[in-house]
């Protein structure tokens, strides 16, 4: 199965591979928002965030996995070698996909609150 073997800083942090039909991810992301005054507005989100998400989908098991979530900071080197593997890591933590009902449950709730917002 394709791997992904990820260092940071030189130290192993995992092997993460999906064996099978599905998806592997490795995402690096900088967020910088601006400050909202607004008093409703969620403020436990930090202003400036750099981080590193190893993750995928097993898609026969239905279940998304996670290797690694972790912050980042100006000046970590990370290196991912992709690699061919019989085996690799457990993921730390596993969801399984949510059911078509589900997801359609949550885009009509999503559908009423944005209705909501924008009515006159």
């Amino acid at each position: 199965m394709i791997a992904f073997e990820v260092f940071l800083n030189g130290s192993k942090q995992c092997v993460a591979g999906v064996d099978g039909l599905g998806v592997l991810t490795a995402i690096v992301s900088s967020v910088y928002r601006a400050p909202n005054a607004d008093a409703n507005e969620d403020m436990s989100q930090p202003i400036r965030e750099l981080s590193l998400e190893v993750g995928g989908l097993r898609s026969a098991q239905g279940v998304h996995a996670s290797w690694l979530n972790r912050a980042l900071v100006v000046g970590d080197v990370l290196t991912i070698a992709v690699k061919e593997l019989a085996s690799v890591d457990e993921p730390t933590a596993t969801v399984p996909r949510e059911s078509a009902e589900v997801a359609r449950e949550a885009k009509r709730r999503y559908y009423e609150q944005l209705k909501k917002e924008f009515e006159d």
